[in-house]
Parts: structure tokens; C-alpha cells; sequence
């Protein structure tokens, strides 16, 4: 029997004898594929600038749910090369204690995520090949080439946003404009931080004639450059907001991306009855809203495929112990956050590093409407926004269906006293 020469590599790398060369492979392949990459986002993002009135109707859902569901392979696929890190990271938890969700999210740590990233991809690479035995080493060449496509999509777009952020771009386009060069990427990199913004909004608005979703955006907000944009606390769900820093106007497929995945209509019930999760609902949810539109933010679509890669395997993890009768899951809190990791809270706790607190998940529309309608009968003014802030609704939602429930619950117990 005559051997192809893919069996007769994969047979030779499970002995050892071109373990090497598959370890070149590996790392060549993440390079010339990160090269090509960075060199493919620096062109469109010369070419190309948002700003078109119209959107595109939304992807087939069917290949949607296809991308979704070969990200959620891949993310398993790829679980030998997230063992190392995590175990890391668990460790700094224990060295840090109190203090590690406050350094965590400082940009330090997380420049020091990626190029740790990176390394890992060698080193685990190099753990596993002395760990496991003969035959099970056939699987880790394709989980090492998945972590190539994650760390190329995910990583690198992150690197090349942060990049392209801090380039003197309004300097270039001025410069170009005094040579009368006019077009809409000088247009568009000679204005103000303010005037970006502005011009942003008015696109993601156009949009709203595809999808009635993009209407829960309201205005993009800057945060101070100490805010943390991260674990829930990214958007005012009440008003449609998206909280920004203020270099990130000169990515701005960075900012209509965001439009898409951290859009409030997430927390409309008529989209998704509450209390709800957020690994195993909600990220689902709002990935394959952003793959639905990939067509208006197309690097931003790259970099939440590479994300997914790296999630999914959470919400199939929470799915699988769900089916077998385990809840392992938290809701979303009443605030609308997320506690990312709560694997190392619950340690914390059991160690005395941190006290368990009590979570008060995301609430439906008969608390609200019964502590609504309680204020109401003491005489307190309330208007749809307050109820919306509260209990973490758009106001869209209030006012098109829960504030008509609060008013009718209202008049009920007019008529039992009168």
C-alpha cells in the first residue's frame, strides 16, 4: 500500500522524526499569515472609509450559523493551547489576591496578554509534544494552525487598531489637502475627534432601514482614558450608548463594529426573555448579529471570528453541564455585567481572598413594573427613563410595551380601591 505524502508526514510527526519541521511550519505559517494580514488591513484601510447611506441587507442566517458553529469547533480544537495561559493567569490571581481585577485590566497587563500570546503558541506547542503520547500528538499540528488563525484575526487586528490609532492621520490628510488631494479618507482623517463622531452616528442610523436593531444606538460617549471598556461595563444601556475612548475615532471600523456587538437591544425582552446568560446566550447572540453585518465593518467581522475561536468553548462548556442537570452559569447582573470568570471567584472565595457577594440577576418586567407602580402609589414622579436605568432596559423597550404595562397595572388598582 502506497502512502500519501500527507499520512507519511502526519506518521513521521507522531514518532518525533519531523517534529522540528512541524514546529517551523507552525511558526512560519503565523508569520507569513500575520504579514499578510496586517498588509491586507493597511490597504483596505487606505481605500476605504465608512460613510455610505445605505446598508446591506443582512447575511444569509444559514451561513451565519455555519461560521458559528465551525468558530465553536475550532475553539475546542484549539483548548491544548489556552491551558498554559490560564494556568498562568490563575496564578497571578493568587500572587495579587485582592488586587489582581484592578491590575488586569490596566493596559499593561493586557499589551503583556498579547505578546504572551504569542510565545505561547511555541511554548505549548513544545509542552504538549513532551507530554502526550504518540497518537494523540496527530491532533496538535491542526490545534497549533487554529491558534494561528486566532492569534491572526484576534490579536492582530487589536494590534494593528491600536497602531493605526496613534498615527499622526490628521497631520497626513491635512498635508495631503494643502497638496489638493480630495477625497473621503482626507475628508474624514482631517477632521475633529467631535466631527468623526458625528459622522459615525449618522451611519450606524442609516442602517436602521436593514435591520430595526441598529436603532437601539444612540450616540457613541467618551470615556476618561483611565476607564476600563471591559466586563459589561462598555455601553449605557437606557440611552443607547457606546462608551469609546477617544483614539479609537481614528479606527472607525473599530467604532461601527462596536455599534453592532455592544448594541443595547440585546436587553429588549421581546429579543431575549430575562434573566439571561451571557456565555451560553446573550455573546451568541450578539457574534451572530455581528456576523449578520459583516459586509459594514468587514475587519472588525475578522477580528469577532478570531474572538469567537477563543470564547465559544465557553458557552458550549455552560450548554454541556446545563444538559446534564449542572448549572454552573450566572445570569447577567441587575446592572447589566458580567463576572467574566467565575471559576477564580469562586476559588477566591473558598481561599478567603474575596467574600462571596450576593449577585441580583438581570430582573423581568413584573419587578419592575411591581416596584414601579409601589413608587408610583407613594407619590414619587417617575419618568420611562428612571425605570429604564433601573432595571437596565433600553428606552425604546420602555416606551414602546413596559411603560403601557406599568400604566395598566396602574389603573387596575384604581378600580380595586375605588
Amino acid at each position: 500500500m502506497i502512502e500519501s505524502p500527507v499520512s507519511s508526514f502526519y506518521i513521521s510527526f507522531a514518532t518525533g522524526s519531523q517534529f522540528t519541521w512541524a514546529f517551523v511550519l507552525v511558526h512560519a505559517s503565523f508569520l507569513l499569515s500575520f504579514f499578510i494580514f496586517f498588509t491586507a488591513n493597511t490597504v483596505f484601510y487606505l481605500i476605504n472609509i465608512p460613510g455610505k447611506k445605505t446598508a446591506m441587507p443582512p447575511a444569509n442566517r444559514k451561513h451565519v450559523k455555519r461560521f458559528m458553529h465551525l468558530a465553536g469547533i475550532l475553539s475546542i480544537l484549539r483548548i491544548p493551547f489556552a491551558v498554559i495561559p490560564y494556568f498562568i493567569k490563575f496564578l497571578l490571581y493568587l500572587m495579587l489576591r485582592k488586587r489582581f481585577k484592578e491590575a488586569w485590566n490596566f493596559n499593561v497587563f493586557q499589551s503583556t496578554r498579547i505578546m504572551g500570546d504569542i510565545l505561547n503558541l511555541g511554548v505549548s506547542f513544545l509542552f504538549w509534544e513532551r507530554l502526550l503520547p504518540d497518537w494523540a500528538l496527530i491532533l496538535l499540528l491542526p490545534a497549533a494552525f487554529v491558534e494561528c488563525i486566532r492569534l491572526v484575526l484576534e490579536k492582530g487586528f487589536i494590534v494593528f487598531s491600536i497602531l493605526w490609532q496613534h498615527l499622526s492621520l490628521e497631520n497626513v490628510s491635512r498635508q495631503l489637502r494643502s497638496f489638493g488631494m480630495k477625497n473621503d479618507w482626507v475628508s474624514y482623517y482631517s477632521l475633529t475627534a467631535d466631527e468623526k463622531m458625528d459622522i459615525l452616528q449618522r451611519t450606524a442610523c442609516y442602517w436602521v432601514e436593514a435591520d430595526s436593531r441598529f436603532r437601539y444606538f444612540s450616540n457613541f460617549k467618551l470615556a476618561s482614558p483611565s476607564a476600563h471598556l471591559r466586563t459589561g461595563s462598555v455601553r449605557g444601556i437606557a440611552r443607547g450608548e457606546i462608551f469609546i475612548h477617544r483614539a479609537w475615532l481614528n479606527d472607525p471600523w473599530l467604532c461601527l463594529g462596536l455599534c453592532a456587538r455592544r448594541s443595547a437591544w440585546i436587553f429588549d425582552p421581546r429579543y431575549l426573555p430575562r434573566p439571561f446568560y451571557y456565555r451560553s446566550q446573550t455573546n451568541l447572540l450578539m457574534t451572530e448579529f455581528v456576523f449578520e453585518h459583516a459586509s459594514l465593518f468587514p475587519p472588525f467581522a475578522f477580528y469577532q471570528f478570531g474572538h469567537e475561536v477563543k470564547s465559544a468553548r465557553f458557552g458550549i462548556f455552560f450548554k454541556w453541564m446545563r444538559a446534564l442537570g449542572l448549572e454552573l452559569e450566572e445570569y447577567v447582573q441587575k446592572d447589566g455585567v458580567y463576572l467574566f470568570d467565575p471559576f477564580i471567584t469562586y476559588i477566591g472565595c473558598i481561599l478567603g481572598i474575596e467574600e462571596k457577594q450576593k449577585v441580583i440577576p438581570i430582573q423581568d418586567d413584573s419587578v419592575a413594573i411591581f416596584e414601579t407602580k409601589t413608587k408610583i402609589a407613594q407619590g414619587q414622579k417617575i419618568e420611562p427613563i428612571m425605570v429604564a436605568e433601573e432595571f437596565s432596559y433600553p428606552l425604546l423597550y420602555v416606551e414602546e410595551v413596559l411603560w403601557q404595562k406599568i400604566e395598566s397595572a396602574g389603573e387596575k388598582i384604581m378600580d380595586r380601591s375605588s
